[in-house]
């Protein structure tokens, strides 16, 4: 019999691509022009990838399963445990801004505000049991599985033709599980731990395992991937056990600056090397070694864990190790690398 045909990744860069490109897939009309397919465009697949769902999960969602807290911009789904009960809520999965408000397709808050604000405005006021995407004929509507699958091999076949690097996407593998498996992987590169892929996934079985190593094999620094967490956690271990805090760093060279003034061995400004700290434990630019560019961490919150710092375009730069290097302002002024579009717009 052979081994089971898997489904094809569709990569979130794929789809920000094609809308840079062209501004009318943007909006949420449907890719086919019939009426029983689903209203949202893109954005629904940009969903399903980021929360790792089935079409079926994808397709019964509803606006009472999404909870919006405006003020975090956070988003939370209440999902099934279960691919038995694909109308089960028992799971709630929750995700925040990514883009500092560009509204991108990689940005799990946007994907949701986008898909949600159009339905209720469709539906004319927020209905709990309605579907957060109906049909493009009726907005009460709920999609059928196979016209969710129609949908999904339209957008890739748009996808195939207008992004280069998906010339050998498989149309007729783009089934029920694509977004799962792209889910998987884009986590996989990103660093995430298995456990927590896992958990994220809702998935109980190996075949998660699978999905981890493609992402690994494909991926060109996926083999110095351990040993750059390794080095990081290390490199944060010393920083906390060696510093504790800012403020505690800045009083220990206080201190010894106000010694070595005493003895009137030298005359140093403290408040320019607290300045010098900050700037480098809070970068305001990251420079990615890999692709030469500049990115900009304007709007970063530096009080959350280090591996959830962000640039505006939606980088977390410190999960990529040795591939990130700190940019002082004064560099940047002067520099002649290239500067990420979408964080210097």
């Amino acid at each position: 019999m052979g081994p089971a045909a898997k489904a094809e990744e569709v990569k979130l860069l794929w789809l920000q691509t094609a809308m840079d490109e062209d501004v009318s897939l943007q909006g949420l009309n449907s890719i086919l022009s019939g009426t029983e397919g689903p209203r949202g465009g893109l954005w629904i697949w940009a969903l399903g990838i980021l929360f790792v769902l089935r079409e079926v999960e994808l397709g019964c969602l509803t606006l009472g399963c999404v909870k919006l807290d405006a003020n975090a911009k956070k988003v939370t789904l209440c999902l099934p445990v279960s691919k038995k009960d694909p109308g089960g809520r028992g799971a709630r999965r929750s995700r925040d801004c990514r883009c500092g408000g560009l509204r991108s397709v990689s940005c799990p808050w946007c994907v949701a505000v986008t898909l949600f604000d159009e339905q209720v405005l469709r539906l004319g006021g927020f209905e709990e049991e309605a579907p957060l995407f109906g049909t493009v004929c009726s907005a009460r509507s709920f999609v059928a599985k196979n016209k969710m699958i129609e949908e999904a091999q339209a957008m890739a076949s748009l996808i195939k033709e207008r992004v280069s690097d998906a010339e050998n996407l498989r149309i007729e593998a783009v089934t029920g599980h694509f977004m799962r498996r792209s889910g998987v992987k884009m986590l996989a590169r990103s660093g995430v731990a298995l456990d927590l892929i896992q958990w994220w996934s809702r998935h109980s079985s190996a075949a998660i395992l699978g999905y981890v190593e493609e992402a690994m094999e494909e991926c060109p620094e996926g083999k110095d991937k351990l040993q750059s967490y390794l080095s990081f956690q290390e490199q944060l271990a010393a920083m906390s056990t060696e510093t504790g805090t800012l403020k505690d760093m800045a009083l220990q060279i206080a201190v010894r600056v106000d010694n070595l003034e005493k003895g009137s061995l030298c005359d140093f400004d403290v408040a320019e090397l607290k300045s010098d700290l900050e700037s480098w434990l809070t970068p305001e630019f990251v420079v990615s070694v890999r692709s030469k560019k500049i990115h900009s961490t304007r709007g970063c919150n530096f009080r959350k864990p280090p591996l959830e710092w962000t640039t505006v375009c939606g980088w977390p730069f410190n999960e990529s190790g040795r591939m990130a290097k700190p940019m002082s302002r004064e560099r940047f002024e002067t520099s002649k690398h290239e500067r990420c579009a979408r964080c210097f717009p």
